[in-house]
């Protein structure tokens, strides 16, 4: 997880003058928008004890100024805190507090938003593991018709599992907030604590993905796709004794981080418009003819309703004919006579006619 700063305005406090009152939110903006440039201490310590003078107002400038107009002074809203912006980079978060103290109804807190761990290049900083991206799936600000149907235990600055297994064991994951009743005064400040529930954390899950054997089979299947010019694949692997996933690849696959931290519009439909569909999971989503993987289910069924036993046998001889159909077996000349277990074992097209027949 990593550390996401939110800022917060709490109309009440703001400057009553006007002129004031845009001074600071020209403040907070510049910040916001990149309208000053910070990579040094003494920049740090300019910030900290000059005010910062703009040629001219940045965007949220006037995001600001309209959302604070929303807001009628004196009225029970005027008194809660209101969101601005979150997922704020440590940098503006530091040059933000140093001025917290000199900005009346400005507050900075602390939430956590999920980080997958990469390199410095974006890459998964396990090598060779890009495909658990769409096993993993990633989170995302919660919009208004998740709000309302995950209920009460959410806000609306909170992240939620959007796909993978971030969406199916959201609950779990989650854990509960914390809660604070607190007593204010007639400006709203705090006075003393009335009660105070402390937030508790989700339970860990422990998935039966092998991380070896899934970068083996990613490492494997790039190299078929590059070999073969193809540029998408899909593998699973299960235990045939427990059906625990052991490793599941489908490519392309993507960096989840792009949507754990917000992802533009641009960006997002740079996936929407890509041709290899990163975003779709091949593995679990994608419809394809089974192939002969159909054949065991056939033969359990067939076993089950007593249509054959271990003993039953047909004759192979290169395929069936019904009036002008012909289908035939994958080996030329057929395979002779074929019980259940050679069936399975050489995939003998014609068993498989005559008991699904």
């Amino acid at each position: 997880n990593k550390a996401n700063f939110v800022l917060y305005l709490r109309p009440i406090d703001l400057p009553k003058n006007e002129l004031t009152r845009d001074e600071l939110i020209r403040q907070i903006s510049a910040v916001l928008d990149n309208s000053i440039q910070i990579k040094a201490v003494s920049a740090i310590d300019s910030f900290e004890n000059k005010e910062v003078e703009l040629i001219s107002d940045s965007p949220s400038f006037y995001e600001i100024k309209e959302l604070i107009a929303t807001v009628k002074l004196g009225s029970l809203e005027s008194y809660q805190p209101l969101f601005i912006r979150d997922n704020i980079d440590y940098d503006k978060a530091m040059l933000i507090s140093l001025k917290l103290n000199k900005w009346p109804g400005v507050f900075l807190t602390n939430k956590i938003r999920r980080e997958y761990l990469s390199d410095s290049e974006g890459s998964p900083i396990i090598s060779g593991v890009e495909s658990l991206s769409h096993i993993l799936g990633y989170t995302g600000k919660i919009n208004d018709s998740e709000l309302e149907k995950m209920g009460s235990k959410y806000s609306l600055i909170d992240y939620v599992g959007k796909i993978g297994i971030e969406y199916s064991w959201e609950t779990e994951l989650k854990g509960e907030a914390g809660r604070k009743n607190i007593e204010v005064d007639a400006l709203g400040r705090q006075k003393k604590i009335i009660n105070e529930v402390l937030a508790q954390d989700g339970f860990n899950l422990m998935l039966a993905i092998d991380l070896d054997l899934q970068a083996k089979a990613e490492e494997v299947t790039k190299t078929y796709l590059e070999k073969n010019k193809f540029k998408r694949a899909s593998v699973i692997i299960m235990d045939p004794q427990t059906g625990e996933v052991r490793a599941l690849v489908s490519l392309p696959a993507y960096n989840n981080n792009s949507f754990a931290a917000g992802i533009s519009q641009e960006e997002y439909d740079k996936f929407l418009n890509d041709p290899n569909r990163p975003l779709f999971n091949r593995s679990i989503s994608g419809e394809f003819p089974s192939g002969s993987t159909i054949k065991p289910i056939f033969a359990a069924g067939a076993l089950q309703e007593g249509i054959i036993n271990e003993k039953t046998s047909f004759l192979s001889n290169g395929g069936l004919r019904i009036g002008e159909w012909f289908f035939p077996d994958w080996k030329a000349g057929g395979h002779g006579v074929t019980d259940v277990r050679k069936a399975i074992a050489l995939s003998v097209n014609t068993f498989f006619y005559y008991i699904g027949g």
